[in-house]
């Protein structure tokens, strides 16, 4: 998995996990060295906290080469309902000026909702323009939006508290294997920090072989 995750292809990656499992964590020491930018309106995690502020009309200026950075998209959650337009800016801004990295929305449901509308979603999907690899991170399987689902090329998954994803998974690919990945985080001698890894993209070659049980010591 860590050698998939070195190498950019412009893919899509879902990670899914319930608070506490240590996605962060794991996301960070695995892209250690890169070039990341965190969106998300909530930083939970301490090691987000630490992270460089940027605001995305600034991206431009940022020197090649590696560095994490975040966005905060929390001022622009507005009860006007003029959220989205300041949001379709953000990701314009990222699709245009962040180049070769790592771009991890992480935990944005409430932000994009469960059924956006096409125009948002060809926006933030297009943010893996200029070889970016894109990487959604959820609390539960069932919060996925399912355009996310159809475009996800590999899935990571945690320990979850949903009782059944059947109907959210149906339209993926592998949803089969998905589904028996999930069943096997659910099992009681399944460690807390430790994840699956499955290959969702049928032009890949590992799209052919099962989920992998990775142990998590970066938790």
């Amino acid at each position: 998995m860590s050698k998939v995750l070195m190498k950019r292809h412009s893919n899509v990656w879902v990670i899914v996990g319930s608070r506490q499992t240590g996605k962060t964590t794991m996301l960070l020491k695995q892209l250690q060295g890169k070039r990341v930018l965190f969106v998300s309106y909530s930083p939970m995690d301490e090691k987000m906290r630490d992270m460089e502020v940027v605001k995305t009309e600034y991206l431009k200026y940022l020197k090649p080469g590696p560095g994490v950075w975040r966005v905060d998209i929390s001022p622009y959650l507005r009860p006007d309902g003029k959220t989205r337009n300041d949001i379709y800016r953000i990701l314009e801004d990222i699709r245009t000026h962040f180049f070769d990295g790592h771009v991890v929305f992480d935990d944005i449901m409430p932000v994009i909702g469960y059924n956006p509308n096409s125009e948002f979603m060809t926006a933030i999907i297009s943010c893996r323009h200029n070889c970016n690899d894109i990487y959604f991170i959820y609390h539960n399987p069932n919060d996925v939006a399912p355009f996310i689902y159809k475009q996800c090329g590999y899935m990571i998954l945690f320990k979850t508290g949903d009782v059944d994803i059947r109907k959210s998974i149906d339209k993926m690919n592998r949803s089969g294997e998905v589904m028996k990945m999930w069943e096997h985080t659910r099992q009681r001698s399944f460690p807390a920090h430790d994840f699956c890894f499955l290959c969702t993209d049928p032009v890949d070659d590992r799209s052919y072989e099962p989920f992998v049980h990775i142990h998590n010591t970066a938790a």
